[in-house]
């Protein structure tokens, strides 16, 4: 349950109030401006979007759909701002505020109202209102939490939709993360827009970051970034508690492993830090099951049996993978640093060293994955994975009978996860 998930001891989802205007322009200053994709390609600084932030926020918190969410100590570390537009007001209302802005960002501005500018027309001839979402945010360390995905519907009260004569919710979705989360959701897309400030390429720039084949000379460095990183934010690692001394085993034979294949990677910063790393590791139908085992040895009892539940996901795929596939890429450990999330990167790195000249030589038929949290799956099945089965975190329980795992981002089940190799598109040779 989500209560369950995110405790009110520590965040609270309420109605935005017109109260907390300048606390949500500031949180949008210091987070929507640096961390959404386009708005960082636009290099949006106070001074260019407080009109733009003003005229939104002073529009929505007339009505009851905003949202913000709350730490005990006040300050706000995730919001969804969101208006009623109803079919008979002019469009104006719909639209946000370009005055007074910089040549680029009133462009980019123009073509987001462009993007609702003709809704009316094509919205089902019954719906006279709707809920426009217009923008929305969670802080980098807060991320992975189902928060987004709990904004959704947080303060869609039944009451409130009768009241406003609610037929639907719209949103100008620019984020590949946000895209994820409103198609999980149910949300279909009416129009779709090509727009340059969203490719990767530019998102990504080549001077920031690096994506490349992990090497042996990596090792060392790989085990430090999941020790500072996957350890405290895969959310299965962070029930379990995970710390260097429990997990040094499992990294070091996992590392070892993947860094004997040419489908590894890691994205490196202009310092040389990873951003993100993936590890991947090849399995043949001939090889026997612990080759892609991931090393209990010498752990706690409840590491031993979550590792355990990942070994058993894998222990019988050989029985239902296509006949015609002797060979697969076993995405074993992936994880991005928070501050590098929302920027493509988890995507990127599903087919990132997948060359047509190393699959050949592998004879790859196909990926799996079994995938751990919410995200990475949404991920995997936006990228055409499917799903071969499903496994309760529920079912593992200790030694007296308590259930290991509670996580905290919404994830319920673990997913054991294959795409064919003959299913992906447009790989290097």
């Amino acid at each position: 349950m989500l209560s369950k998930v995110l405790p009110k001891s520590q965040i609270l989802f309420r109605v935005a109030q017109p109260k907390d205007k300048e606390k949500i322009i500031r949180f949008l200053d210091n987070h929507f401006a640096k961390e959404e994709p386009c708005a960082r390609a636009l290099k949006l600084t106070p001074e260019t979007s407080r009109g733009i932030f003003s005229t939104t926020a002073t529009r929505c918190l007339n009505f009851p759909f905003s949202t913000v969410v709350l730490q005990e100590n006040g300050d706000i570390i995730g919001c969804l701002l969101a208006s009623v537009w109803s079919r008979n007001d002019p469009i104006e209302k719909a639209d946000f505020d370009a005055a007074g802005v910089p040549e680029n960002i009133r462009l980019f501005i123009q073509f987001l109202n462009n993007a609702h500018a003709n809704f009316w027309k094509v919205a089902p001839p019954h719906i006279n209102s709707v809920i426009h979402r217009e923008i929305g945010s969670v802080a980098p360390e807060f991320t992975r939490r189902g928060i987004a995905t709990r904004m959704v519907y947080t303060n869609m009260t039944k009451s409130k939709l009768k009241k406003y004569n609610i037929g639907g919710v719209i949103s100008e979705t620019s984020s590949l993360t946000n895209q994820i989360v409103l198609e999980k959701a149910g949300f279909r897309v009416h129009l779709l827009f090509e727009c340059e400030l969203m490719q990767l390429s530019k998102v990504l720039r080549k001077s920031n970051i690096l994506f490349r084949v992990a090497q042996p000379k990596d090792k060392e460095k790989i085990i430090k970034y999941l020790d500072d990183h996957f350890a405290k934010e895969e959310p299965c690692a962070r029930a379990l508690k995970l710390s260097p001394e429990m997990t040094i085993n499992s990294f070091t034979t996992t590392v070892d492993r993947c860094l004997n294949y040419p489908f590894s990677t890691v994205v490196v910063q202009e310092n040389g830090n990873l951003a993100a790393c993936l590890l991947a590791s090849v399995w043949n139908r001939s090889d026997p099951v612990e080759n892609a085992d991931f090393n209990d040895a010498g752990v706690p009892e409840n590491l031993k049996l979550f590792l355990q539940f990942l070994n058993n996901a894998h222990s019988n795929f050989w029985k239902i993978a296509p006949p015609g596939v002797h060979s697969v890429i076993h995405r074993e450990l992936g994880s991005v640093a928070p501050e590098f999330t929302r920027r493509g990167i988890a995507t990127k790195m599903v087919y990132t060293n997948m060359t047509k000249t190393n699959l050949k030589k592998y004879n790859i038929g196909g990926v799996i994955s079994e995938t751990t949290s919410l995200a990475n799956q949404i991920v995997l099945e936006k990228a055409g994975f499917k799903c071969l089965k499903e496994m309760p975190f529920s079912a593992i329980v200790d030694s007296k009978g308590n259930q290991v795992l509670h996580l905290d981002d919404g994830t319920t089940a673990l997913r054991l996860n294959y795409k064919g190799i003959e299913d992906f598109e447009n790989l290097p040779e």
